[in-house]
């Protein structure tokens, strides 16, 4: 995998991914389950456009100096949905002391049975996200 702007490695997760395959751009992931086992501190992950029916909830943690960084390849795009049955996007809830020194950029989580973002982790910096319908 290419190396990111910090000095990590980049990997891809879709929609209509394999959690079989390598989490490149031709060949991305399908699940952040499948993610959180491959990356390290300093590494970014980048959603494909469309809906995610799954919660992202990290069970790692970047450091200050090499946060994990989530993104939407397009601002916008990329969007989990919650299906009102659970929370998009979880930090630190259901998994005290994980999801650290992150970053997450163009998001939008939506649909949720009760928050859309909750964030409980340190250090966790959101850019150009948006959520909608919680409950």
């Amino acid at each position: 995998t290419p190396l990111s702007p910090v000095g990590g490695r980049t990997y891809y997760m879709a929609p209509g991914g394999n959690d079989g395959a390598i989490g490149s751009l031709s060949a991305p992931w399908a699940t952040f389950e499948r993610a959180w086992r491959s990356l390290s501190p300093g590494d970014t992950l980048i959603l494909l456009d469309g809906p995610y029916r799954q919660s992202m909830i990290p069970a790692i943690n970047g450091t200050a100096s090499a946060p994990v960084t989530v993104r939407a390849l397009n601002d916008g795009k990329a969007i989990i949905d919650g299906e009102f049955k659970r929370t998009p996007v979880e930090f630190g809830h259901t998994r005290p002391g994980r999801g650290d020194n992150f970053v997450v950029e163009g998001i939008v989580a939506r649909n949720s049975s009760g928050d859309v973002w909750y964030i409980r982790s340190a250090n966790v910096t959101l850019r150009r996200v948006s959520g909608c319908n919680a409950d």
